[in-house]
């Protein structure tokens, strides 16, 4: 057996000053661990709810848009023309769309 301990085996002893350091070094390093991952949840954790509750906000005012849109259409070209039926149909798509999201 060595007569040199390793330094992890001073550290197991009570009344050893370099035990309580490493102890001390210890806590502090999974504080600031624990701290990162923390800090990571409620950043990435606060993006995402953000993002998700702006998605209902923004399919009124889109499906407005299309309307208006439809309006011009029917206006400009008449109501069974190729250009209105295209604005039926993308009005019709982001309805659905709105409402595979809610």
């Amino acid at each position: 057996m060595s007569v040199i301990r390793p330094i992890w085996e001073a550290a197991k002893m009570r009344n050893h000053p370099a035990g309580f350091r490493l102890r001390e070094v210890a806590m502090m390093s999974k504080a600031k661990l624990l701290g990162i991952a923390l800090g990571a949840v409620m950043i990435f954790g606060g993006a995402s709810a953000a993002r998700a509750s702006g998605w209902g906000g923004g399919c009124e005012e889109r499906i407005e848009h299309e309307r208006h849109e439809l309006d011009r259409a029917i206006e400009r070209h008449g109501y069974y023309s190729r250009q209105a039926n295209h604005e039926r149909r993308e009005l019709d798509r982001l309805r659905d769309e709105c409402r595979y999201r809610r």
